[in-house]
């Protein structure tokens, strides 16, 4: 442990790119949503949704074990209610902003912001929705309800964090000595369980089965949890910190190869592997290895642009859709024609630059003075 580093080059600047990746994605399904798409957003930004978010769960995995193994080595044990509080600072503010915004105000106070006209159909079910929203779990209301709200469907990833956060230090802290054997368990029962969810998801007619029912749903539980994309960030950080020729094999020049290589495929073609998110979930993690052990690849002004998206990308993540939605509701409540290549590039950088300085002004005022109390719980 006495390699224990602060701070790693370049992780924010994945954490940025991650966002954009989200952000890219939801923009053409927006566009798409509104009718004024275009077929080269369509296609250049398939699945980076799902491959960013899937990004953004092997860091959280990585981070999150690397500093919980540090602390129980530092300290002799890792203090579960610092944990807590110093993740609620982060994520509790902004999260309840967007729910008081998307699941309160849209619904209530107009329709302008409901373009898939889900509003009917969520106030009948208002009750439900609220109580798993307040509950922090999102991600429940996003498989439980249907049709998902455009202005909150995203959030259900913020639940998938929260029930890690919750769970993790607990874990390390009872199974310390037997957590690399665990988090290997977890990645390959990740491998049987994407099999078996698409295997069910092709062959529907089997659920007439009580038994077989149950054993979906027992398997759509663990599916949804991620817990393999988590683990494969936590297997880097305990190898980081425990294994010394980890970095010889996970920096070597063909496993590099092969995962940049497995990111470019599982991404663009992820609906064709049955397995492909847990494989793309593996290539990131040697992707991730090279750059904690090697520094950031970035340099100059597109590090320093990254790394900024990268601090904000909690309030980009969670803004973007109310931004973005609005900003289409009114070129559709305008009638403005976007036909032209040059049209879709001006939204689309008008749109991006407003998210931005949204999450930044959100950041400054909103995030920062509670983020400033983490201190006390370190």
């Amino acid at each position: 442990m006495d390699h224990y580093k602060k701070h790693f080059s370049g992780l924010d600047e994945l954490r940025g790119i991650a966002c954009l990746m989200v952000l890219f994605s939801h923009f053409a399904s927006y566009e798409e949503m509104y009718g004024i798409s275009d077929s080269f957003s369509h296609l250049a930004f398939r699945n980076w949704g799902i491959s960013g978010l899937t990004l953004f769960f092997v860091l959280s995995g990585f981070l999150i074990t690397y500093l919980l193994l540090f602390e129980q080595s530092a300290d002799g044990k890792i203090s579960a209610g610092k944990f807590y509080m110093r993740r609620i600072l982060r994520i509790w503010p902004v999260y309840f902003v967007v729910i008081l915004l998307g699941h309160v105000v849209a619904v209530w106070a107009t329709d302008f912001l409901d373009p898939l006209h889900t509003n009917e159909s969520i106030k009948q079910q208002y009750t439900g929705r609220t109580i798993f929203l307040a509950l922090l779990l999102p991600h429940v209301v996003y498989l439980k309800f249907y049709p998902a709200s455009i202005l909150t469907a995203h959030t259900w990833s913020i639940g998938v964090e929260e029930q890690f956060y919750w769970g993790w230090p607990w874990l390390i802290k009872l199974i310390r000595k037997r957590l690399m054997h665990v988090m290997v368990v977890f990645i390959v029962l990740m491998f049987i369980s994407e099999f078996v969810y698409y295997y069910f998801d092709l062959h529907k007619e089997l659920l007439s089965n009580k038994w077989i029912n149950i054993i979906s749903k027992v398997n759509a539980f663990f599916y949804w949890s991620k817990a393999g994309y988590f683990s494969a960030g936590g297997l880097l950080a305990y190898c980081f910190l425990n294994v010394k020729d980890a970095r010889k094999y996970v920096c070597h020049p063909l496993c590099f190869a092969c995962a940049c290589f497995g990111a470019f495929i599982f991404t663009y073609w992820l609906k064709s592997f049955i397995i492909g998110g847990i494989l793309l979930a593996c290539s990131y993690t040697i992707l991730m290895g090279n750059v904690i052990w090697k520094g950031s690849p970035f340099k100059g002004v597109a590090m320093q642009l990254l790394s900024y998206v990268g601090k904000i990308s909690y309030g980009v993540y969670m803004y973007h859709p109310l931004v973005l939605i609005s900003m289409f509701a009114f070129i559709h409540y305008w009638g403005l024609t976007i036909g032209s290549s040059f049209s879709h590039l001006f939204i689309f950088l008008i749109g991006i630059s407003i998210v931005i300085f949204v999450a930044s002004v959100s950041y400054k005022y909103l995030e920062l003075p509670f983020l400033r109390f983490r201190s006390r719980y370190r």
